[in-house]
């Protein structure tokens, strides 16, 4: 008796049919969805995500062509995210202008505004409906163009990044206060951002960040003792400050923020200045401190790494400490466990 051929192939062991592989369009439509979020996360650029002024990457579209069962429950995740290159700004900009059922799905748009086209940016970022954050670099800009009014309708917003690395005219009635929702601000220092914070933090809570490179090691420290003033009287969190001169003021900032009484972290970025800070400074609230400096140059640095740290276990109550290395995202953490007096040290690595 001859055996049928298709039997062979249909039959696994005991003769019960054998299954055949699950594709991807087998999975349930949730399924699907969270399989596209994740790899939409992925294709994202690998950076410090807490301290960046750079535009979210917009995969090709070309993931979404296996079926339109595909394309339609993952292109609300594709189109949560826009980015325009200046070499195709006209092109984007008209198509997202035009495309209004993309509107109530971006939530991060991301943008280098230019002389010839700040105001059609500027009209495409108020028609997203649902945006949270929003990074907008303004150093091609003249000193005269004003965003206040575009800034005014986003009253979603609960990220805003804010770049310049020149003089730039702001509103002087515009404040933080019109933005009810807005948690994370990112500021470059400068004229315009110390005087927006002078008008007061509004209901910022979460993060401040600070990038201080762009004035004069002087004046730095002149205009952060006003802002630092001021803020220590708000409910912040968390505050960031990077790019600090090297001959900065370490003690003069850590009493200031000794002070806070709110603030969990500090994050004080590329400068090695914060291991020869004096703990008594950490003494009067719980924070987290974080340094981004190359480990290459941690051998010269090391015994006054490890002073630090004996004093900030034995005299202090800081519960983590932390080196990151800035081009890996790498870092070395130093936890306190409980209430005891004891860091542990692990190595955390940026994927």
């Amino acid at each position: 008796m001859k055996m049928d051929p298709a039997a062979t192939t249909s039959a696994g062991a005991g003769g019960q049919p054998a299954r055949r592989p699950t594709s991807l369009l087998d999975l349930p439509d949730e399924l699907i969805r969270h399989i596209f979020q994740l790899l939409h996360e992925s294709l994202q650029p690998k950076q410090d995500d807490e301290h960046d002024f750079g535009s979210p990457v917009v995969p090709s579209a070309g993931y979404l062509t296996v079926s339109k069962r595909i394309q339609r429950i993952a292109l609300p995740t594709w189109t949560s995210r826009i980015s325009c290159a200046t070499h195709e700004i006209d092109r984007r900009l008209a198509a997202l202008y035009l495309g209004k059922a993309q509107y109530d799905r971006v939530t991060h748009y991301g943008v280098v505004l230019r002389n010839t086209h700040y105001n059609v940016q500027l009209v495409v970022a108020t028609s997203f409906e649902r945006l949270e954050r929003l990074d907008i670099n303004l150093s091609l800009l003249g000193s005269s163009v004003d965003i206040v009014p575009a800034l005014r309708r986003l009253k979603q917003l609960k990220r805003l990044s804010l770049f310049s690395d020149k003089p730039l005219h702001v509103d002087s009635t515009f404040g933080l206060s019109e933005l009810p929702r807005l948690e994370h601000l990112t500021v470059s220092a400068n004229e315009w951002s110390f005087a927006l914070l002078q008008r007061g933090t509004g209901n910022l809570r979460s993060h401040l960040s600070i990038e201080a490179h762009v004035l004069g090691e002087k004046r730095i420290w002149e205009e952060l003792d006003d802002i630092l003033d001021l803020l220590s009287n708000s409910s912040l969190r968390r505050l960031e400050l990077s790019s600090l001169p090297r001959f900065a003021p370490l003690s003069r900032l850590l009493r200031f923020v000794a002070a806070f009484p709110q603030l969990r972290q500090l994050d004080v970025h590329e400068s090695y200045s914060v291991l020869e800070g004096d703990p008594v400074l950490f003494q009067t609230a719980r924070k987290a401190i974080s340094a981004i400096a190359s480990l290459d140059n941690l051998a010269e640095h090391a015994v006054s790494l490890a002073a630090l740290l004996f004093q900030l276990e034995a005299g202090t109550r800081v519960i983590r400490f932390g080196l990151r290395e800035p081009d890996t995202g790498n870092e070395t953490r130093f936890t306190r466990q409980g209430d005891g007096d004891k860091f542990e040290m692990e190595q955390w690595k940026a994927y």
